[in-house]
């Protein structure tokens, strides 16, 4: 069974939460990802992708000035390194998203209750495993 690790991307395409909304847009455009990571002080705080983008400019035509904390897909769901490209695809599938961030937890916390309250908050990335259909300009 091929592991996630094994077919992810390693290259984190990154914005902080208050970059805006045509700043994040204009990396995504120039780097050609479908999606940035948004990272506060090394931590995944969410993803930013195409479909948060259409869903701010929709609400909102002011959106690209706004900071993409504020449409960011919060605390997205994540898998490990050694997770199954198959278990993997399965959440994709079952999430209905294309963008999966990978990540690995730091040191323990001290106690189940620290760590249950902070799993979020240690949660470290180290690629992005991407379902390869069309892109946003229509790219395969």
């Amino acid at each position: 069974m091929t592991a996630v690790r094994e077919v992810m991307t390693e290259q984190l395409v990154t914005v902080e939460p208050s970059t805006s909304v045509a700043a994040a847009v204009t990396v995504m455009g120039i780097q050609r990802v479908g999606a940035v990571l948004v990272m506060e002080d090394a931590r995944l705080e969410g993803i930013f992708t195409e479909r948060d983008l259409v869903r701010a400019l929709s609400y909102d035509i002011g959106a690209a000035s706004q900071p993409v904390g504020q449409w960011m897909t919060r605390d997205p769901v994540t898998v490990g390194p050694e997770a199954s490209v198959e278990r993997a695809l399965e959440i994709m599938l079952a999430g209905h998203f294309r963008h999966l961030p990978v990540t690995s937890r730091v040191p323990p916390c001290a106690s189940k209750f620290e760590e249950a309250h902070t799993a979020n908050r240690n949660r470290r990335p180290r690629g992005l495993l991407v379902n390869q259909g069309p892109t946003w300009d229509g790219r395969s």
